[in-house]
């Protein structure tokens, strides 16, 4: 299991993905996010395939995290690729999440 937690204040942004922006055949990714305003947009692409665009929902509060269950999109990697994610639009404080499990893991939560 890999998981990053992101905070972007301001502007479009490439978001530094580090170890999970290499993702492997099997693995599954969950991606969840929220912005503080309405016009913050978010795109992710696998194996240069769109697998989410959309807007973010705005947060409850600083202080909630959004669920996993409730989550932007997942998927389960069909071969071995590089995952990447753009923020756009106004964005004031983006939060996005990524969390991988290899094949065999179970949800954890």
């Amino acid at each position: 299991m890999r998981g990053l937690n992101t905070l972007s204040v301001a502007g479009t942004t490439n978001l530094a993905l580090g170890d999970l922006e290499f993702i492997s055949l099997g693995q599954r990714v969950y991606v969840k996010g929220h912005d503080s305003v309405a016009t913050a947009t978010l795109r992710v692409v696998f194996g240069g395939v769109e697998v989410f665009t959309g807007p973010l929902s705005i947060e409850q509060g600083t202080d909630v995290s959004a669920e996993w269950t409730r989550g932007l999109t997942t998927f389960r990697a069909r071969q071995n690729g590089q995952l990447s994610a753009i923020l756009g639009g106004t964005v004031a404080g983006a939060r996005v999440d990524f969390l991988v499990l290899d094949p065999d893991e179970e949800f954890p939560f």
